[in-house]
């Protein structure tokens, strides 16, 4: 995430695996207006909502 700020980073693909279950990077990345590039980005956030 540090390097991603240093450079201006506006988007981030998570691929398959941790990162596109992490719900603390999801959110972190929502707070610092970068964008989560992943067709499962919306259901991330749907399960972890229950």
């Amino acid at each position: 995430m540090r390097i991603a700020i240093e450079h201006d980073v506006d988007a981030i693909h998570t691929g398959n695996g941790l990162l596109e279950n992490d719900l603390q990077f999801t959110k972190r990345c929502q707070d610092v207006g970068i964008t989560i590039v992943n067709s499962e980005y919306e259901g991330v956030l749907k399960m972890n909502k229950c």
